[in-house]
């Protein structure tokens, strides 16, 4: 057992400390034997602001807010006692471990969106991708190509998964269907990186909480305009994540190079 929680230290705080995790509020991100050892000791702390002290801690960069704990607000609607926002789970942890206390300014973020790749695709532009849809047009889809949606976190666009199981998660927006599942092979030539929020607007998401809140307040920008703003700069794709993994955006159809229908999971 002393193995398994050294990474925390094997100590409530620990657990606090590393994970960001808030006794009645948040398990922050630990993980399940972290949340499991947590809940067998009956622990009932909460950050201390004095860093992690397990074997592991979480090295991933914090310039896309800055390395702030007001950057972190800005840049993804963290609210302190209340939220994490869009924040990812090594930002929740580095959080925790500087003690922050702050709430979003209302100013932009003045971080920089990270230049992420799918995991095995690092220097190549074809990415295989996934995009859920329902069974009556995925054979459409795949006779005769992808149409855009009308309204997402970017607007309208034509939108695509990483991985399979992130489009159980991802595919219930007003456009979206679940029950056939394509895995296309995508050309994403120029990537243009966004905040988590895209296009959305970051003030209607803080005072409309919960999936619907959130939905209602989706971009609606026109797939036309967006795809002219994206091609104006010299871009291809848009790449984010809302905080529940990242997504990719096309604007023309052509991008895909193949695609099939595999098993939903």
């Amino acid at each position: 057992e002393t193995e398994t929680c050294s990474s925390w230290s094997c100590s409530c705080q620990g657990v606090s400390d590393c994970y960001g995790t808030y006794y009645g509020w948040t398990w922050g991100a630990a993980p399940p034997d972290a949340i499991g050892w947590w809940s067998q000791n009956g622990c009932t702390t909460h950050p201390s602001g004095s860093g992690c002290k397990g074997k592991t801690t979480q090295s991933q960069s914090c310039a896309s807010w800055e390395c702030t704990c007001q950057g972190m607000s800005d840049c993804f609607a963290t609210t302190y006692l209340q939220t994490f926002g869009a924040a990812p789970a090594h930002a929740q942890v580095w959080w925790s471990q500087h003690g922050c206390t702050t709430r979003p300014s209302g100013s932009e973020c003045k971080g920089k969106p990270d230049a992420w790749v799918p995991p095995g695709m690092e220097g190549k532009k074809i990415w295989t991708l996934y995009h859920a849809t329902s069974n009556e047009i995925g054979p459409k889809i795949l006779k005769e190509g992808f149409r855009p949606g009308h309204v997402g976190w970017c607007g309208g666009g034509i939108y695509f998964a990483a991985t399979k199981e992130a489009t159980s998660r991802k595919a219930i927006g007003v456009d979206s269907h679940q029950g056939f599942l394509i895995e296309a092979q995508v050309d994403v030539g120029n990537i243009e990186y966004e905040y988590w929020n895209c296009f959305t607007d970051k003030q209607c998401i803080a005072t409309h909480p919960g999936l619907q809140g959130h939905l209602s307040c989706m971009s609606k920008r026109t797939f036309d305009d967006v795809a002219a703003e994206v091609h104006g700069k010299g871009f291809n794709s848009i790449v984010y994540d809302p905080g529940d993994g990242y997504e990719v955006l096309i604007y023309n159809k052509s991008q895909v190079i193949s695609m099939r229908r595999v098993p939903m999971f």
